[in-house]
C-alpha cells in the first residue's frame, strides 16, 4: 500500500472545519476534477487506493511564518468500514473517492462555506478515512511547488 502526504490550507475551509471533518467525520473532502476550463483530473487523485495511508497536514500562515499542523495518519477505507456509509452515493469512477448524497455528512459539508461540489461530478466528493498509525513529521520537501497530494518514498 502507498503512503501519501496531503496538504490543506485555509483557501477553502478553516483549520477547525478541516480538522473536524477529518478527525470527527473521518472524511477528507477532495474533488476529482479541477475548476479549470475545461476541467481536468486533479493531480494524483486517481492513484490513491483503498488501503493507502494519508498523512494529513494543514498549513497555516502565522506571524512566525508558515506552520504545519499535523492532523494525523489515516487509511482510505470502503463505505462498509465507515460510520457514514448511509450518507454516500456512488464511487467516483477510476478513484477511491465517494460522492456524498444525503444525511449528516452532507449537512456538515454544506455548512462549510469554502467547500464546493466537484465541478464534473456535481456532488461533494472525498476519501473515507479511519485513523491509523503514526503520522510522519512534516518536512517541507514533501510538497515542492504548489503540490497538494504527493506520494511519499
Amino acid at each position: 500500500m502507498a503512503e501519501w502526504a496531503y496538504k490543506a490550507t485555509a483557501t477553502k475551509a478553516s483549520q477547525q472545519d478541516t480538522k473536524d471533518l477529518a478527525q470527527s467525520h473521518l472524511f477528507l473532502c477532495r474533488s476529482a476534477f479541477t475548476r479549470a476550463e475545461p476541467p481536468k483530473r486533479a493531480a494524483n487523485v486517481r492513484r490513491v487506493a483503498v488501503g493507502d495511508g494519508i498523512h494529513f497536514y494543514f498549513m497555516e500562515e502565522t506571524k512566525r511564518g508558515l506552520v504545519a499542523n499535523l492532523f494525523g495518519r489515516f487509511e482510505v477505507v470502503e463505505p462498509s468500514e465507515h460510520p457514514h456509509e448511509a450518507d454516500l452515493g456512488k464511487r467516483v469512477a477510476d478513484t477511491a473517492l465517494w460522492k456524498v448524497s444525503r444525511g449528516g455528512l452532507l449537512a456538515r459539508l454544506r455548512a462549510i462555506p469554502g467547500y464546493g461540489q466537484d465541478p464534473v461530478e456535481r456532488a461533494y466528493t472525498g476519501w473515507l478515512l479511519r485513523a491509523a498509525g503514526r503520522q510522519r513529521p512534516f518536512d517541507a520537501a514533501m510538497f515542492p511547488g504548489l503540490a497538494t497530494l504527493r506520494l511519499l518514498p
